[in-house]
């Protein structure tokens, strides 16, 4: 690869798209922006993303494979909700493009990155399960790596002013997916999620509560296997960045 970053495109113009691009210009070492797309030409994402110089437009997944250097982008964030997202990554497979569904769609495998990214990282459709389940998941998954996971249940709190319409919208399908995930990724025997959306002024910091039902062991070794976790996510965290 050299020098020379690969381009990505960020689907949805939103609090989590847009939060995601700054991210992408700011720290990221491999990736740059090749595009912004929404739906709405007066979305506060679009201007902020024409302001700092990135191709736009308010055309929706059509706008995107109009670009003129559509062909030079090799990467798609989808940051909009899971039913947009099921038309979004039929459109995008034939280009070959590897799309990222940062929906609870669900099409392409889980991935949790400190889990599995590497057996699923072929994938020509990676789902990211949720925000809450990529935060909770490895928890779960250090319980289950020591003793058996009867049940696990996740309760994520957001402030609710960081819930746009897409988040909204996706409600049920976090719940379905994430509880999915507890179990496929987790490695507990049943699963539940649960989302909190907190109207508090000034807005809480997001936090999630794990809770898990398990067979008996030492917790000596438990805490051991959360920290090793712990310890994974960050490390991997730092080498993608």
């Amino acid at each position: 690869m050299g020098s020379e970053k690969i381009q990505a495109s960020i689907i949805g113009s939103g609090n989590i798209g847009t939060d995601l691009m700054f991210k992408i210009m700011k720290n990221s070492q491999y990736l740059s922006m090749g595009a912004m797309i929404g739906i709405d030409p007066a979305s506060d994402g679009l201007a902020r993303a024409a302001r700092l110089g990135v191709p736009i437009s308010a055309d929706g997944i059509d706008g995107l494979l109009a670009l003129p250097h559509f062909q030079d982008i090799k990467i798609v964030f989808d940051a909009t909700s899971a039913k947009s997202h099921l038309v979004h990554n039929e459109k995008l497979q034939p280009s070959g493009i590897k799309v990222i569904d940062l929906t609870p769609a669900a099409i392409g495998p889980y991935v949790v990155p400190s889990i599995n990214l590497e057996q699923e990282s072929d994938a020509p459709n990676i789902n990211m399960v949720t925000c809450g389940g990529r935060a909770t998941i490895p928890i779960v998954n250090a319980v289950a790596q020591v003793t058996d996971v009867y049940y696990a249940e996740i309760v994520a709190s957001i402030a609710s002013k960081s819930a746009g319409p897409g988040t909204r919208t996706n409600i049920d399908e976090f719940t379905e997916t994430t509880s999915a995930a507890i179990v496929n990724v987790g490695k507990a025997r049943a699963g539940k999620a649960i989302i909190i959306l907190n109207p508090a002024s000034p807005p809480i910091m997001m936090r999630d509560t794990v809770f898990t039902y398990s067979a008996t062991v030492e917790p000596e070794k438990i805490e051991a296997s959360m920290h090793s976790m712990v310890q994974k996510s960050a490390a991997m965290c730092r080498a993608i960045a």
